[in-house]
């Protein structure tokens, strides 16, 4: 069974919040699967994960690119991982053409996060995490600051089991939330 945790966050600043308890449970060959609406929240919280990671690269949508590389360190050797690989598989479509693209060569040599992850979920490795975001209101407004988002996250048991301690900001967080019973 999976572990999960829910998040309603109301500004960017909560999204880096979130980041910041993910970034120490994370390693270098892990993918990350972002779904949700345009808009909801998936490059932003991305940009914030990245930071959170320590590396310093600018942080853009790669939805004509289809991939960007994060790879410069804020300070020498102070990243939690040396790449992150940043996917967007929305003009894909679907994981045929994924593959096609030789962009699957990429699992394992980096942290991969895909935007768009459910367009390919059935060639995603079996220890993908899955990240949600979805609108907590019932409009669809895409500014976060006015909008409050619920983002969902699911870890592996098995990578749980694994890593669990390294996973505390997270539980942390979540249960400090709980307490004040508010979002962040």
């Amino acid at each position: 069974m999976a572990v999960s945790f829910t998040f309603y966050v109301t500004s960017v600043a909560a999204l880096g919040k979130v980041a910041q308890a993910l970034a120490p449970f994370l390693q270098a060959d892990d993918c990350l699967s972002l779904s949700g609406d345009l808009g909801a929240g998936k490059t932003t919280f991305t940009a914030a994960l990245v930071r959170a990671l320590g590396l310093a690269d600018s942080v853009t949508s790669p939805s004509f690119n289809l991939l960007h590389e994060y790879s410069e360190p804020c300070k020498a050797g102070q990243a939690l991982v040396p790449a992150v690989y940043h996917f967007d598989t929305y003009r894909l479509e679907n994981s045929a053409n994924f593959i096609a693209s030789a962009l699957d060569d990429y699992f394992g040599q980096a942290l991969c996060i895909i935007e768009w992850g459910d367009l390919i979920s059935d060639i995603l490795p079996p220890s993908t995490i899955f990240l949600r975001f979805t609108y907590a209101d019932s409009d669809t407004c895409t500014e976060i600051i006015n909008t409050r988002r619920l983002l969902e996250i699911v870890i592996p048991s098995t990578l749980w089991q694994q890593r669990q301690e390294r996973g505390q900001n997270l539980v942390k967080l979540s249960e400090e939330l709980k307490a004040k019973r508010r979002e962040i």
